[in-house]
């Protein structure tokens, strides 16, 4: 496809959330027989406004960035999209040459990716700097495809602008929601660094029974549970995956408190504004929310007959309507009883009814 109305198309789609931006800079990349193509806009403190990239593995980004990749001084295509005119596309040729190449760290990086040759068109967007990057091995780019590029990115300019207004209204919106909930949630970035939270999620962490921030980072306060907590954090940001879920885990924490249910959940990516960097969102809820036998089975190690019993007892059942229920005799029901006592700490039936009450 090099229709450059098809193109700048798609790139709109995923700007009003139609369709994904990997999408959109497939459509690109295909229209400019590239391997990868790069869009990033970085602010006047050099973190990106956004940065889209497709075509790359994430061991290939990895290297990119420890070796400096947004660095000006470092990447020459970097120093093209920060200080050359925009709108215009430029070669590698125009701006080092292959002497200069062969000593570059960057450029070997690029040349082991196959993205040796590369059309650059810098881009000013939003109060950012950036540039619209596609790249390739084969051949550098002739003079056609380079006048395709500078055809589309100005409009894929004026859309990523667009973009970023309506996400920051959005965002603002969800912003005054997250610090207004009276819940506790907290949103997390790359590594579980702490984006935004509510109130609660603040006295909850100020407690820090169940979670604490160590180095801005969530961790629970168990070393086991964390372990389960970054379980979940991973199965909800795995960009692998076709279908991002919801992970739940119960936190019982170090005070001997009641157990916390907390689920994390992924968030849509955005390509700028305070969410920009909020990959998954944690919401820690108590035990007393809880109403189901199977999360009781989860809150403690429970069998599914004892949860059932559980469930039941929270209800203020007696033992021989259970076991009526149940189609058991009493004496089984006693014995699952007694398991409860067990696994739950109480010493008495009526202080377990009680716990086991405050858990539904």
């Amino acid at each position: 496809m090099r229709d450059p109305q098809a193109i700048i198309e798609r790139f709109r789609q995923a700007a009003f959330g139609a369709c994904d931006w990997n999408e959109a800079l497939a459509t690109a990349a295909t229209a400019m027989s590239a391997k990868m193509v790069h869009l990033v806009a970085l602010g006047e403190d050099g973190a990106p406004a956004f940065n889209h990239i497709v075509g790359a593995t994430d061991d290939m980004i990895a290297e990119y960035l420890a070796i400096g990749g947004l660095n000006p001084a470092i990447n020459p295509r970097t120093h093209v999209a920060l200080t050359h005119a925009t709108n215009r596309c430029f070669v590698d040729d125009d701006v080092i040459d292959a002497q200069q190449r062969a000593r570059s760290p960057m450029y070997q990086l690029f040349r082991r990716s196959d993205a040796d040759h590369s059309a650059m068109v810098p881009i000013a967007c939003a109060g950012a700097r950036g540039s619209f990057t596609a790249m390739r091995s084969r051949a550098p780019y002739d003079e056609d495809e380079r006048r395709l590029a500078a055809t589309i990115v100005p409009a894929i300019a004026d859309i990523c602008a667009q973009a970023v207004t309506l996400g920051s209204a959005i965002d603002g919106a969800m912003l005054t929601a997250v610090e207004a909930l009276a819940a506790t949630v907290i949103l997390l970035g790359e590594g579980r660094r702490v984006v935004r939270m509510s109130c609660d999620a603040e006295a909850l962490l100020m407690d820090g029974g169940y979670l604490k921030v160590r180095r801005g980072r969530i961790v629970a306060a168990d070393p086991a549970e964390d372990v389960a907590l970054s379980r979940a954090f991973a199965q909800a940001t795995d960009p692998r995956r076709q279908r991002r879920t919801v992970g739940r885990i119960i936190l019982r924490g170090t005070g001997g408190d009641l157990p916390m249910v907390v689920e994390c959940g992924p968030l849509p990516d955005r390509p700028s504004g305070p969410f920009s960097q909020a990959r998954a969102m944690l919401s820690v809820r108590s035990a007393p929310h809880a109403r189901t036998a199977a999360l009781l089975g989860e809150l403690y190690p429970l069998t599914a007959g004892e949860a059932a019993v559980a469930a039941s007892l929270a209800t203020g059942a007696d033992l021989k309507t259970i076991a009526t229920a149940r189609g058991c005799s009493v004496e089984t029901v006693r014995t699952q009883v007694k398991a409860l006592f067990d696994k739950t700490g109480a010493r008495r039936q009526g202080e377990l009814i009680a716990l086991l009450h405050r858990t539904r």
